[in-house]
């Protein structure tokens, strides 16, 4: 199943062990850009909850990085 992108934005990702007590240095490797109109694929749905509060997540391949990032279900937009 694919999605597309329903806004521009940056999704931030960091690895645990890069948090130092409260400082944190964010680089460009630590952005993921996505941008509105981006066709990705959907993985897996993950139920309400599990990931944002309110609504459904899905896991997506962004095609851009060629990774895989967890993203709230109001950031996609689906043509069924």
């Amino acid at each position: 199943m694919k999605a597309i992108i329903n806004r521009d934005f940056l999704r931030l990702f960091l690895y645990e062990s890069e948090i130092e007590g409260n400082y944190v240095e964010i680089d460009e490797e630590c952005l993921i850009p996505f941008n509105e109109g981006d066709e990705v694929e959907i993985l897996k749905e993950l139920p309400i909850g599990a990931f944002a509060e309110d609504q459904k997540s899905y896991v997506v391949f962004n095609p851009r990085n060629n990774e895989s990032v967890t993203l709230a279900e109001c950031f996609l937009e689906f043509s069924y």
